[in-house]
């Protein structure tokens, strides 16, 4: 019988050994015990073997699985690569797995445990150890009783990978619970990595505290009480994951919960997630900040966020310094890029103090908030962005800073109401930035920012175009103010937009420095309830009669378009074009009839000569002789 093996059916029946079979054990008539089974014949994957332990040194002690004490004797298995935790005694059946798994984990030369396709229970908390492999096949493993503790927990463990299990919490907001209470938590661990794993309903989903290195990659994070994911981690990559309805809607919890709640965090990369439609409607969906009572070496800035490719839905994005502490003395988020994303629903985009900030193809923000504190040199730049609205405002005691710091480069509205720049209402401050090239259906800024811009703190650089097609008529505002001096570059053939809404006489005087054949183009806006724009220019501009007119006597001019070329100290007029505006239709002219006429007739055919068309005449001589001076001094006129 030699080199014959015991057959047993079963751990128990193995268990259950006779002096009889372990004295044949002992001497050598069968080199070892088969199992088939555990619980029963071919519930484990294959049968295996077990032999004879030696006495000295002690292997240790009996753990279920790859050592099994009998009578005295000791029987082992030495598991190679992978192990299925079935072998060591996990069943769907069972009321509680703990035991059994951690058993597994526990054997020293494991380094990979498999679960199969199956449901697993477990009562109590699952601890995990370095370079260890979860590897399963689809499994569901569930957590019952104790709300308190999580389900896996590794505790100062390095290079733990978790692959494609399902982990289920069955949270009751009814039963005694904190957030300790997640389907995987970390503690100062690092070289983590989690993918294709499915977490539901418990507290919090994923939950790495002060770690480093961590990847979670397409992985499902649904339906946690307080977060889907939360905690402190550098070096993470968050990628390719679908995390939404996490949070609650408890009054004391409000605008609390998240899907994704990180502090004091650096090296992020957030990619191409589906992240939103939290159960909190008010909440932000993805939360970064900084948090001064939670500072740990290492853990004591926000630096290097990416978050680029995601898609949010219903709520926004958060980037932001602590809100408990006074502006000056936050630690702001640094270099922070957030790149295509695109939010739908009623998404919005908080930027809060931060330092060198961009954002750039962002589609679909509902309200894009800006809200910088300390403001430094460079604060964030925003470059064709899609919102609706911006909400902008600096706490910054040096609002110059924060003109040139802020910027809102091409930056495309989709609201067709309201304003497009407002002030961030309840915070202080004031707007404090620069736009550039915004394209907007709706007027660009609400009072706030329309006396910010009059202030110099808000400053316009536009690319206009003179035939003024697809451009928005309010961009430039002049309130309340009683001059304008065009800021003029040797040849600039950009148009100033100005609109014309003051009380009493708006002055427009020439620009200091000036070139011979420079080019200057105006657009007057006349949003006045009622009457001429009253607008006068200074005396270095020679303006025509038609132009005159339409600033002084007609009381329908809604736009008027001139451009001015320079010569010889003098602005002359180029080019005009005027837009009226009557509630009814000129009639047209009909054809002259004197067959009848009388002396008031003719005063009134005199006075119409006199008052319209000597005046139409000589302006267009006026300007006429002007276009011709101007060719003979451009040296365009022929001899």
């Amino acid at each position: 019988m030699a080199n014959q093996f015991l057959i047993k059916e079963t751990m128990a029946a193995m268990r259950d050994l006779s002096a009889v079979e372990i004295t044949a054990l002992q001497n050598g008539t069968y080199e070892g015990v088969q199992l088939l089974g555990y619980y029963q014949k071919g519930d484990t994957p294959a049968p295996i073997n077990y032999y004879l332990a030696p006495t000295t040194p002690d292997p240790g002690s009996d753990n279920g699985g790859s050592l099994i004490e009998v009578s005295g004797i000791k029987l082992m298995h030495n598991f190679v690569g992978s192990v299925d935790i079935r072998y060591f005694g996990a069943a769907p059946q069972n009321l509680d797995n703990t035991l059994f798994i951690q058993k597994c984990i526990d054997t020293v030369q494991i380094k990979c445990i498999s679960i199969d396709n199956n449901t697993y229970k477990v009562l109590g908390s699952i601890n995990l150890k370095s370079a260890l492999k979860i590897q399963g096949d689809g499994s569901l493993i569930t957590k019952t009783g104790n709300q308190a503790i999580a389900l896996f927990v590794g505790i100062a463990v390095d290079d733990v990978v978790v692959d494609n299990i399902r982990l289920h919490g069955g949270f009751d907001p009814a039963k005694p619970n904190n957030n300790e209470y997640a389907g995987l938590w970390f503690s100062e661990s690092s070289h983590l990595v989690i993918t294709n794993v499915s977490v539901e309903k418990f507290s919090v989903g994923i939950r790495p505290y002060y770690c480093d290195d961590v990847e979670i990659d397409g992985n499902t994070i649904v339906d946690n009480h307080t977060a889907g994911i939360s905690g402190f981690s550098n070096n993470m990559k968050l990628k390719n994951s679908f995390i939404q309805r996490n949070g609650n809607v408890n009054p004391m919890t409000s605008q609390q919960t998240r899907d994704v709640y990180l502090i004091n965090s650096s090296n992020l990369e957030i990619f191409n997630n589906t992240i939103g439609n939290s159960t909190d409607p008010l909440t932000r969906a993805l939360t970064v900040r900084y948090g001064v009572d939670e500072l740990r070496t290492g853990f004591d800035k926000v630096e290097n966020i990416s978050i680029l490719h995601n898609r949010f839905q219903n709520n926004g994005v958060g980037i932001a310094g602590d809100p408990g502490v006074v502006a000056t003395q936050r630690v702001t988020p640094v270099n922070v890029i957030l790149e295509s994303n695109d939010f739908t629903g009623t998404t919005d985009l908080w930027i809060d103090d931060v330092f060198n900030a961009r954002t750039q193809n962002n589609k679909g923000i509902v309200n894009y908030n800006v809200r910088i504190g300390t403001s430094k040199p460079f604060s964030l730049y925003s470059f064709n962005d899609e919102t609706q609205q911006v909400n902008q405002n600096s706490l910054s005691g040096n609002q110059l800073v924060a003109r040139d710091a802020i910027i809102f480069d091409s930056t495309n509205f989709t609201s067709s109401t309201g304003f497009a720049f407002n002030t961030v209402a309840g915070y202080g401050g004031l707007p404090a930035c620069t736009i550039k090239s915004p394209k907007s259906k709706v007027p660009l800024f609400d009072a706030s920012f329309s006396s910010r811009f009059v202030a110099g703190y808000v400053l316009v650089e536009d690319s206009f175009r003179s035939n003024l097609s697809n451009r928005n008529y309010f961009d430039y505002e002049i309130v309340n103010s009683s001059s304008f001096t065009p800021n003029n570059i040797s040849n600039e053939r950009n148009p100033f937009f100005i609109r014309v809404d003051t009380v009493g006489v708006l002055n427009i005087t020439a620009p200091t420095n000036c070139k011979n054949g420079a080019e200057l183009e105006m657009i007057l806006l006349n949003f006045k309830p009622t009457g001429q724009m009253n607008v006068t220019f200074s005396a270095e501009y020679d303006l025509s009669e038609n132009t005159k007119r339409a600033l002084a006597s007609l009381p329908y001019t809604k736009l008027i378009f001139v451009k001015f070329r320079y010569l010889r100290g003098v602005w002359r007029e180029d080019v005009n074009n005027y837009f009226f505006n009557k509630s009814s239709a000129v009639a047209n002219v009909s054809n002259a009839n004197l067959s009848n006429t009388t002396a008031t007739d003719v005063a009134g055919l005199v006075s119409w000569i006199n008052s319209d068309l000597i005046p139409l005449v000589n302006a267009n001589k006026t300007q006429l002789n002007a276009k011709l001076e101007s060719d003979r001094a451009s040296g365009q006129q022929s001899s």
